[in-house]
């Protein structure tokens, strides 16, 4: 075990692998779960840390090989270092690593025994692009990554994460810390192909910061596993979490969201919706929960689910958990097929099958889109929806 185990409890032990017991893992399949985890382990060696001028994006990690951009937008810090040289971070960086993910999860006590690289992000300032981090992994390889990034007081960022692995298993965690009137702006896209991704996000929000993240989930991967905790530590937090998962051929996604209110006049807002065709499947868990004493909290959340097959399965699940009395706090979740009436009132207007089809899918998904300002993005669940 790397050294990083002196940042846990001293009874830091093993959580044992999830059975069908635990509701968080209920849809995924194990046994493919258990076959992924006996690819080889990738070992990213100091000498495959490579500073490139002519890359586009920030941090390109493919699989033995970490890039880093050599010349960086103002403001932004990129480091990749052992375990053993968080010892020498400024403690106030130190101190919140390792401490944002909590050990309840047996990928994330894998990931925290056996990572050997950290990327660690730092963002001051307000940026005019995204950071972006592409992530390529590829046959036979199981691969742990771990990154740490933290904004500055009153930074205005934006953040684009991408993953394009194959024949893989990866297990990578984010850490964010998100300071006293920060903002992380952050665009996660999966486009996988017949990989096994599960991927931990942990958000640390204090006061007056906010997180605006969107989750698009469009390849087909054997298993895709998001995993999203937020903390709103500081009065005032706001964290706005959306996605759209359009899983393809049998492809699993799952979704799991905890959401903790954890001081006053805190708010969350969870907006997901869900196209599914074929033989694939999805599940969706969103959790939120406000504990005593958060007067003047608000939240928001909504699944919705088009299914485009009869043989294709959402599981939905939306929770709330109040412990205070002065809070506002909705949720809602459907799961339905095409309006056949509004087909048929489209197509005696004139207009064929499929492209009303395509009217009303894009009238499902447009408010996930209009959160995005990219257009290769928004081109790419387009593409996707052919």
């Amino acid at each position: 075990m790397n050294n990083f185990k002196y940042l846990y409890d001293k009874n830091f032990c093993d959580v044992p692998f999830p059975d069908f017991k635990n509701e968080n893992w209920r849809y995924i399949n194990l046994k493919d779960l258990k076959n992924f985890l006996n690819l080889n382990q990738s070992n990213i060696d100091n000498h495959n840390i490579l500073k490139n001028q002519n890359i586009e994006s920030d941090i390109i990690i493919n699989d033995e090989a970490v890039h880093v951009k050599k010349t960086l937008e103002s403001g932004v810090s990129i480091d990749v270092i052992s375990p053993n040289q968080i010892n020498t971070l400024d403690l106030n960086i130190k101190k919140r690593i390792g401490n944002i993910a909590k050990i309840d999860d047996y990928f994330v006590s894998q990931n925290t025994k056996s990572f050997d690289k950290l990327i660690l992000i730092g963002l001051d300032g307000e940026l005019d692009s995204n950071v972006i981090i592409d992530v390529n992994i590829s046959k036979d390889i199981n691969f742990k990554n771990r990154f740490f990034i933290y904004s500055k007081n009153k930074s205005n960022n934006s953040v684009q994460i991408n993953f394009h692995n194959s024949y893989s298993f990866v297990n990578s965690l984010f850490e964010f810390c998100i300071q006293d009137h920060s903002n992380i702006k952050l665009i996660c896209v999966n486009n996988s192909k017949e990989s096994v991704d599960i991927i931990n996000y942990w958000f640390e929000i204090h006061k007056n910061g906010s997180l605006n993240a969107t989750f698009l989930s469009l390849g087909n991967e054997k298993i895709l596993k998001n995993d999203i905790r937020v903390d709103l530590v500081g009065k005032s937090a706001k964290a706005d979490i959306g996605g759209l998962y359009i899983p393809r051929l049998n492809a699993l996604i799952d979704y799991n969201l905890k959401i903790n209110h954890l001081s006053k006049n805190t708010h969350s807002k969870q907006f997901f919706r869900g196209i599914l065709g074929e033989y694939s499947r999805a599940s969706f868990t969103g959790l939120v929960k406000i504990e005593e004493g958060c007067d003047g909290s608000k939240s928001e959340q909504v699944n919705n689910n088009l299914l485009l097959s009869d043989k294709a399965f959402i599981k939905s699940d939306p929770q709330l958990e109040i412990y205070c009395d002065d809070v506002e706090c909705s949720h809602g979740s459907t799961i339905g097929q095409f309006d056949d009436e509004t087909l048929f009132y489209l197509c005696s207007r004139g207009i064929p099958r499929q492209y009303a089809q395509k009217l009303l899918l894009e009238a499902f998904y447009i408010d996930i889109l209009n959160r995005i300002n990219i257009p290769k993005i928004k081109s790419m669940v387009e593409n996707n929806l052919v």
